[in-house]
């Protein structure tokens, strides 16, 4: 019977980078070979519903608000939690082919939120200070902190 996995990206929680975590796509892709069923979680609750989970984050800046020793269905790995001493993936995870899938929902979801977009950024951000187009929208103060949050 095959295990249930839960991957979790603290970083991408944490509204932290958006680039994928290729030693999550890699532990995802080697699951997936196995035969287990691999789930991208977006939450930390849902941990004991999953017979294993990884958790990684890159930056130790990085908030994650568990205590991981409380789940015994937890691994965790990664610099932000190890910096320099972080262990190596086993070889058979590190040559294996990634999940390039892995994120596609979520992404998927995050393409379709109502968000200010890039191209309203650079547009307004393109006008000197104080100077006004009627090709360029009006963007307020709090829609250029949402944009620049989700450049991030």
């Amino acid at each position: 019977m095959p295990k249930t996995i839960g991957i979790i990206d603290a970083d991408l929680l944490d509204n932290g980078t958006r680039h994928p975590n290729l030693a999550l796509m890699k532990i995802s892709g080697y699951q997936k070979e196995l035969g287990n069923d691999v789930t991208l979680l977006e939450d930390y609750y849902s941990i004991p519903k999953y017979d294993e989970v990884y958790l990684s984050r890159v930056f130790d800046f990085t908030n994650v608000p568990i205590d991981p020793k409380n789940y015994p269905n937890l691994h965790i790995g990664g610099t932000g939690f190890f910096w320099m001493t972080a262990p190596d993936l086993p070889l058979e995870v590190e040559h294996h082919m990634p999940d390039y899938h892995l994120y596609d929902e979520y992404v998927g979801r995050q393409i379709a939120s109502p968000r200010p977009t890039a191209t309203t950024w650079t547009t307004a951000s393109a006008l000197p200070p104080g100077a006004a187009s009627a090709s360029a929208p009006s963007v307020s103060t709090r829609s250029m902190t949402m944009c620049s949050a989700t450049l991030r």
